[in-house]
């Protein structure tokens, strides 16, 4: 029974084997769709080779070499090649960066912040009309003078937030994390409009010691200068212009949903901050069993099937009728706009983010700039997400 078992095995392995021996592909090889996968599978291992752009015209490259490649980790891959194709083939020089560092801000932290400020900065100064003036803040809890004292500072992060970090760390306490510290593009000082982005650590925190998450922090809080670069200088004559009226965190919400100001910030942040896929692949894996184990947070037991994954899509729209939304966008929000990324491309994406004050909210952003509804992103983003969560 067994060898007929074994048998069948091998014959169909085999089947499928001969069956894509005419559409296997290898590096270097022109293609013709920018972006375009294709799997290369035998009894061994399975190959994904991505589409991109060379000197050479189109041409194939292989992108992962593993055991099996699942339909998840293809959209992934996906994703990831998309984020990182446009940084590669832009190389921007409109986002001019000005570094203020502590004194007693460790120095190997401060050269891996420093090299993933200039390095995003070659996709990020894409978003920018003109060059742009963008402030990287890197402190410790030595610099709490400073740092509570300087007028930037005053509403990026609750100051009461950051004495409790501060306690924490000189009692021994959380040193493994790091914390953002500023993270938009405000008017400091009148008239005067520049990029903020930034972090605090322990003093003592190294490259080693801090959790494996912190990787892409900086990456991420500078993403929301972009972000902020779209509406930030006039989001109030938006809402004065158009009569909208209301709460200002719910109106705040549905033009900027949790999903895609925090999920999509970690998207991008997570792709940049990975050097290799296959990095890509096992840094999203431990984020996702941090999650699955994060107790405090219910919502994440309930991803188990696409139905529940669309109700809680709904359930963390507005920050005001669930407390869990805030923290549980991220993970949740990251798979979103992986899956959109891969699905419509990156340069659908950017296209949300210049039109982030389009009609009502939103889902009208999502109509003009992809041609779906808020039903369809949920919709086709769900299954990606069980898939992380099984």
């Amino acid at each position: 029974m067994k060898t007929r078992i074994w048998l069948a095995l091998i014959l169909v392995l085999s089947g499928m084997q001969s069956a894509e021996a005419n559409s296997k592909v290898k590096s270097g090889l022109p293609c013709a769709t920018q972006s375009q996968v294709q799997i290369n599978k035998n009894i061994f291992r399975g190959q994904i080779f991505i589409c991109q752009a060379s000197a050479k015209g189109l041409t194939w490259r292989l992108l992962l070499e593993k055991k099996f490649i699942s339909e998840y980790e293809k959209t992934k891959l996906i994703a990831y090649s998309e984020i990182n194709g446009a940084l590669e083939s832009r190389n921007s020089k409109n986002a001019i960066l000005k570094f203020g560092i502590g004194k007693s801000f460790p120095k190997d932290l401060a050269e891996i912040y420093k090299r993933q400020s200039i390095r995003a900065s070659r996709l990020y100064g894409s978003f920018f009309a003109k060059p742009e003036i963008v402030n990287i803040h890197l402190y410790t809890e030595k610099e709490t003078s400073f740092v509570d004292s300087f007028p930037v500072f005053a509403n990026s992060w609750d100051q009461s937030s950051r004495q409790e970090w501060y306690k924490r760390w000189e009692s021994g306490q959380g040193r493994e994390h790091n914390i953002g510290l500023a993270a938009f593009f405000s008017e400091y000082p009148t008239g005067v409009w520049e990029g903020h982005a930034g972090l605090m650590v322990y003093s003592g925190a190294t490259s080693a010691s801090l959790r494996r998450y912190a990787i892409q922090v900086m990456p991420h809080e500078y993403f929301h200068v972009v972000q902020d670069y779209y509406f930030r200088k006039n989001w109030e004559d938006y809402l004065q212009e158009n009569n909208i009226r209301g709460d200002g965190r719910d109106i705040y919400d549905t033009f900027f949903p949790p999903i895609f100001r925090e999920g999509s910030a970690n998207t991008i942040s997570f792709a940049l901050a990975s050097e290799t896929p296959t990095y890509y692949l096992d840094f999203y894996k431990s984020f996702v069993e941090e999650k699955k184990r994060q107790t405090d947070i219910k919502t994440f037991a309930k991803l188990n099937s696409t139905k529940s994954v669309i109700e809680v899509l709904k359930s963390i729209e507005l920050q005001n009728k669930n407390k869990e939304a805030h923290e549980a966008s991220y993970m949740i929000g990251q798979l979103v706009f992986e899956w959109f990324i891969a699905k419509y491309g990156f340069s659908t994406y950017e296209k949300l983010i210049k039109n982030q004050l389009t009609g009502n909210g939103f889902e009208d952003n999502l109509m003009k700039s992809a041609g779906i509804t808020l039903k369809q992103l949920y919709e086709g983003a769900a299954p990606h997400i069980v898939a992380a969560f099984k």
